[in-house]
């Protein structure tokens, strides 16, 4: 079995998880932001972030709902393979999950509302810039680990070529075979 055909969505799921997880590097960052602030700005601070987190649970909640889409679709049309299936699962609810969050409207912001100091607004902008570089950093990192490692699954799952291949292969090389023995013939003919 070759893993070729579900290579692409396990890889782009492989670069969200990544994504996502890497954000997390982040977090230090945060608490030390947060020690910062009054309590209007923490008040305003915690409000956001509830505000982030039901956008982040509302995203995940449609990205849901095209996975069950996509399930009804792929048992209606025929089924297929399951490492394909599950990849297919993933980088859809993942993918729709991220697009939605970035699309989704925001109410409010810190910079805006919140009355910061020119060195809470550059630690603000350092939590921004950490979180958007992390997350772009851990998902081109996953792109390439998990081409790799899907890469690597597929050399070692599969030690010969699938049939396909041999047929096409089988008389090129016949050909080749019968070239060289003619040259082989013509050189011993003419000495």
């Amino acid at each position: 079995m070759t893993l070729s055909w579900f290579y692409l969505p396990a890889i782009i799921s492989i670069a969200f998880l990544a994504g996502f997880y890497g954000i997390r590097r982040c977090y230090s960052k945060i608490s030390d932001f947060r020690s910062h602030l009054d309590g209007n700005q923490l008040e305003l601070y915690d409000k956001i972030t509830r505000e982030r987190k039901q956008i982040f649970f509302s995203s995940l909640f449609q990205g849901l709902l095209l996975v069950l889409v996509y399930i009804f679709f792929s048992f209606f049309y025929g089924g297929k393979d399951v490492y394909r299936f599950v990849s297919d699962i993933l980088c859809v609810l993942l993918g729709s999950t991220y697009i939605f969050y970035i699309i989704y409207p925001k109410t409010c912001s810190m910079l805006d509302d919140a009355g910061l100091s020119n060195e809470d607004v550059r630690k603000w902008y350092d939590i921004y810039q950490c979180m958007e570089q992390s997350f772009w950093y851990s998902f081109l990192m996953g792109l390439v680990v998990g081409g790799l490692l899907l890469h690597i699954i597929d050399i070692l799952s599969c030690p010969f070529p699938p049939p396909d291949v041999i047929l096409i292969r089988a008389p090129i090389a016949q050909k080749m075979k019968k070239k060289n023995k003619n040259k082989n013939n013509n050189k011993i003919s003419t000495r």
